[in-house]
């Protein structure tokens, strides 16, 4: 059933019974109270005889006088029989006028009679016809009329209660249909917003949880099509390194020692490294990450670091730098410390168009190591400064535009150094370079 529907269901199921319930309570009511007004006026009639009847008995001393007693019945039209405490008939008045029977009710009531000594005597039966009888029956024509007047409102408010609740649950049912017809949207993948002022309160947050949704699964999908750019982009760096390496060796520039091969089987052994744990920042999400702590030199891991992007410093005309100690102990995963480096110099290497700088510089302070990498390229603008470790988040800048951008990169590269209990900070303006600083405790 719809909801319009159910809701037109319900809403004259409830009026039916509330009117039903309160004509059947009003009707019942006034029939008892016209059937109560009813009972005392009667009674007062008869008492109203009885006493009269009381009165003229007394005023004769006890002695019953027939001829004020015949013309009293004759005058009230009453009938009158006295009985002595033996049920014997003493005397008998008549008085009814016989025409008034098809129209009359006729009621017969008695009373006891005592003396003036307070002796019962007898008793006296009184027969009259009841002078609100033709007066009941008006009432019982006007009870019936209101119960018909009742019904006619029963239908009345019924069909004015159909309409009025078919026009609100449509008004209730519209939003909640435009909602119906948004989620088809989404599932079909078209992320538009839906209007959040319905003046319900409920609907309204509904329509707001909706837009949230919405925007989160267009966010998503986004990221989810760069997904493959994003991994690749990981994959470049060692992959280039590699080719550079073998291409400079294949071509006698670079001679093939000790050092370069070393150089080599970092890269192949990184890049295996990588491609095994792809889903890295997703388990970073999850709390999944592993971490293997030991000191290590990460003077000499920098070093070699560097050396890997030699062809590259070469192919670009990129000077690096070195302001480092020749020796510098932390605590770190190696592999995880390597692979920080990796993508911070590789981004470096990137913003650099042509002939660059890139400093890398280290300062030991009594409770904290820095680390600052430094270059002299295109630079990041403010906006996409605040996103850059959203997972997935490409800035829009010449340095993505022309390279692929940061991706996953920056986000795996905070989760290692945040894991090995230090942080990281960038800091650029667009066109005048970047400066990532990287601080262990």
């Amino acid at each position: 059933m719809k909801l319009s529907n159910k809701i037109l269901a319900y809403y004259i199921a409830a009026i039916i019974f509330v009117i039903t319930i309160s004509s059947l309570l009003t009707t019942i009511t006034f029939r008892r109270s016209l059937n109560d007004y009813l009972e005392i006026q009667t009674q007062n009639q008869f008492n109203i005889i009885a006493e009269d009847i009381s009165s003229l008995f007394n005023s004769g001393m006890g002695v019953i006088d027939s001829v004020i007693f015949d013309n009293y019945a004759k005058g009230k039209e009453v009938n009158i029989k006295v009985y002595d405490n033996t049920d014997s008939l003493i005397s008998h008045f008549e008085g009814i006028n016989q025409d008034y029977l098809p129209d009359h009710r006729l009621v017969t009531k008695e009373f006891s009679l005592y003396n003036q000594q307070d002796v019962a005597i007898g008793k006296i039966e009184i027969s009259y016809f009841e002078n609100l009888y033709l007066y009941n029956r008006s009432l019982e024509n006007f009870y019936l009329s209101i119960v018909r007047t009742y019904g006619l409102i029963i239908l009345t408010t019924i069909l004015i209660g159909i309409i009025l609740s078919s026009y609100f649950s449509k008004r209730i049912v519209k939003p909640i249909n435009k909602m119906n017809i948004f989620t088809k949207e989404l599932k079909e993948g078209k992320y538009l917003t839906i209007d959040s002022n319905t003046d319900t309160f409920e609907l309204d947050e509904l329509a707001r949880n909706l837009n949230y949704l919405s925007h989160t699964l267009s966010l998503q999908d986004k990221y989810r099509a760069n997904y493959a750019q994003d991994i690749s982009h990981e994959l470049r760096t060692p992959l280039t390194n590699l080719l550079l390496h073998l291409e400079g060796i294949k071509d006698n520039i670079i001679t093939m020692d000790s050092n370069i091969l070393a150089v080599l089987v970092s890269e192949v052994k990184r890049l295996s490294s990588m491609v095994e744990n792809l889903e890295t920042s997703f388990k970073e999400a999850e709390g999944e990450l592993n971490i293997s702590i030991s000191k290590e030199d990460i003077s000499q891991i920098i070093d070699q670091v560097v050396l890997s992007f030699s062809p590259q410093f070469k192919d670009k005309s990129i000077s690096v730098l070195n302001k480092y100690s020749d020796q510098i102990f932390l605590n770190i995963d190696k592999d995880k410390f390597i692979q920080v480096m990796n993508n911070i110099i590789s981004n470096s290497i990137k913003a650099i168009d042509g002939p660059g700088n890139i400093e890398i510089n280290t300062k030991e302070y009594k409770n904290r190591t820095v680390i600052i990498i430094k270059d002299d390229g295109y630079g990041i603008d403010k906006e996409s400064l605040n996103r850059l470790f959203e997972r997935f988040y490409r800035a829009d800048t010449a340095r993505n535009k022309m390279t692929g951008g940061h991706g996953l990169g920056l986000t795996i590269t905070k989760s290692y150094v945040e894991l090995m209990g230090g942080n990281i900070n960038i800091n650029s303006k667009e066109g005048k370079g970047t400066e990532v600083i990287l601080t262990f405790i």
